[in-house]
């Protein structure tokens, strides 16, 4: 016979009361698990294993799977700052609770978390939507901008993952929000970091010539504006690594001295800025630096 963590993990890693029942384990056995951290009841008739992700626990203490922009902490794409907690609801669930608790009702608006109403099955796990059903909530409820930012990291492969969705399946979710649909078909898995897909949608209104993931004398630039204005912006992390920064601000001097312009934004400036940035860019185009 499986342990009752064995049994849990074959589960999905979250198993009913009946269904823990039925394998041959017994209500005492459970409450007694429960009480000594062997498992964890996350909520009324519902058991998880200690070690499950926190964003997990939640999801499933709200009664519902985690998706949108959560789905992406288990998915790897990229997470737009500050969020909050986005559970995907089924129309028939009931009882939800918060999610810091099994014993309080979710208000009716609840201002902690993010819910997702669906009037179908999606498809995912018992803990969470998979990457297309996530990126099918993501295209209605984020910005476009970050949207487009998020499904560019699912476009893209990394050493850790293979590509989580194909273009045209994106172009397919974008097609079906119609009022946005033209934003949201910006994203092709070109650019390499959020903060390069934001800056590639706000400045798309503008028709500015730009190409991006350029290769000039031996470096890849980020975006290149006519000739010579090269634009460049760092992600979340880059203040923490001292080393890409002064080879950063050496590639920009070398650029410089072969005469192209260099203008190089924060992930601060790009997220809680932008002024600054499209300000600073079109006035640099109005000048001529591109030419």
């Amino acid at each position: 016979m499986r342990t009752l963590d064995e049994t849990i993990r074959s589960l999905g890693g979250l198993a009913a009361t009946h269904e823990l029942l039925a394998a041959g384990f017994t209500k005492r056995g459970l409450s007694a698990a429960a009480h000594h951290g062997i498992t964890l009841r996350v909520r009324q008739g519902w058991y998880c294993t200690p070690d499950l992700p926190v964003q997990l626990q939640r999801s499933a203490r709200v009664g519902g799977r985690l998706g949108c922009i959560s789905g992406g902490l288990i998915h790897g794409t990229w997470i737009p700052p500050g969020e909050r907690l986005h559970v995907s609801i089924e129309r028939n669930d009931c009882r939800l609770r918060t999610p810091g608790s099994m014993t309080r009702r979710l208000p009716r608006r609840p201002t902690e978390i993010v819910t997702h109403w669906s009037t179908k099955r999606l498809a995912g796990s018992r803990l969470a939507l998979d990457p297309v059903s996530c990126l099918e909530e993501v295209a209605r409820c984020q910005p476009p901008e970050y949207a487009v930012a998020i499904a560019d990291s699912a476009l893209r492969a990394t050493e850790h993952r293979d590509a989580l969705l194909s273009l045209d399946a994106w172009r397919d979710i974008a097609d079906r929000v119609f009022t946005r649909a033209g934003a949201l078909r910006l994203a092709d898995g070109v650019c390499e970091s959020g903060t390069e897909s934001i800056v590639w949608v706000r400045l798309a209104p503008f028709r500015l010539p730009i190409e991006r993931q350029v290769w000039i004398d031996g470096h890849r630039v980020d975006f290149l504006v006519g000739r010579r204005l090269v634009v460049e912006v760092d992600g979340a992390a880059y203040h923490t690594d001292p080393i890409r920064f002064e080879a950063d601000r050496s590639r920009d001097a070398q650029l410089c001295a072969i005469n192209y312009i260099v203008l190089r934004f924060s992930y601060n400036q790009v997220l809680y800025r932008w002024l600054e940035v499209e300000k600073a860019i079109l006035a640099a185009v109005a000048r001529g630096d591109h030419l």
